[in-house]
């Protein structure tokens, strides 16, 4: 792995898009040509860490990137704090396309996160787009600004969907209570059944804790998916 995607910046700008899961989607109005469109839109993200969004043929921010594919998809750290600019934020600036029948990868990833998206197919006309990187500026706070390079940002995940799902199912099955203790420095006092893990990748997992979302990054990146068990059990035990 190049040493470039285990700088500082470039971890953190990769932690603040795995623990979002909305972000604000730019795109070229032809309604009202030369001036960008934003709406809001959920988002996960595929093998490389690119983002992954589900959108109707019907919506405007749709028919723009048909005919200029060329978005930014902005994501701000959520948290308490009063002003919004204190907060870190990412601008992934790329170029989104739809997604292909042998990258049904990415689909599995974005219904795992949002398993209520499976009933938008008996309605409209949905469809799966990846945004790939251009060039994304990370903004970490108070002269703490960089632009981040697509070398940087995409780890691959060591998961494939097969063995993600097995890890997912394993813990949500027999190890909710690993969960609690994962997410007890959150504050959290929710019945155990409330906790849910909907992720694992390269550097870390995802919870859903009732209705908040946690983002646990791991010290270490895992080298493969067979370091899952082990570090895992290590998280559990940690005080």
């Amino acid at each position: 792995m190049s040493e470039a995607k285990f700088t500082l910046k470039a971890k953190n700008a990769r932690n603040l898009l795995k623990a979002e899961k909305d972000g604000v989607l730019s795109t070229h109005s032809l309604d009202v040509p030369g001036y960008p469109f934003g709406s809001v839109t959920p988002y996960a993200l595929d093998k490389l860490g690119r983002p992954i969004i589900l959108i109707s043929n019907l919506a405007q921010h749709t028919q723009n990137i048909n005919e200029n594919g060329k978005v930014s998809l902005t994501i701000v750290a959520s948290t308490q704090a009063r002003d919004v600019q204190a907060n870190a934020r990412l601008t992934f600036l790329g170029d989104a396309r739809k997604i292909t029948e042998d990258e049904s990868d990415a689909k599995q990833r974005y219904l795992r996160k949002f398993p209520h998206a499976n009933r938008y197919f008996e309605a409209h006309d949905f469809f799966f787009y990846v945004i790939e990187l251009k060039r994304a500026r990370y903004i970490e706070g108070f002269g703490k600004i960089w632009w981040v390079e697509p070398e940087e940002m995409e780890l691959e995940n060591v998961f494939d969907t097969k063995a993600e799902a097995g890890v997912l199912d394993h813990m949500n099955e027999d190890h909710q209570s690993s969960l609690v203790k994962y997410c007890k420095e959150y504050g959290f006092d929710l019945p155990v059944e409330e906790y849910s893990m909907t992720g694992i990748d390269t550097e870390g997992i995802d919870i859903v804790a009732g209705k908040n979302n946690v983002r646990i990054n791991f010290d270490q990146p895992l080298k493969d998916a067979s370091q899952a068990r082990e570090v895992l059990v290590a998280l559990a035990r940690k005080e």
